[in-house]
Order: C-alpha cells, then structure tokens, then sequence
C-alpha cells in the first residue's frame, strides 16, 4: 500500500487503515489517502 504521499508502508497482520493512516500520514482521518500499489483505492 502507499499513501498519495508516494511512500510505501508493509501491511501487518491486525493493521486497519485509520491505523496506517496515523502512523504513515500522522492523522487516522486521512485514511481515505491511502492507495494500492496500483494506485487504486483498496477493499
């Protein structure tokens, strides 16, 4: 997964995306930003 950013970030087992969105972008609330590696937005 990235973030529109442009950094990657390795999924771990229990991660949500409010989660990645917090630690990656500093806000859970952004996670909305956050794409596939093909640049679609994820499931």
């Amino acid at each position: 997964m990235s973030c529109t950013s442009g950094s990657s970030y390795l999924v771990k087992s229990g991660d949500t995306l409010h989660i990645i969105a917090q630690e990656q972008l500093g806000n859970g609330d952004r996670w909305t930003e956050i794409k596939n590696p093909d640049g679609s937005a994820p499931i």
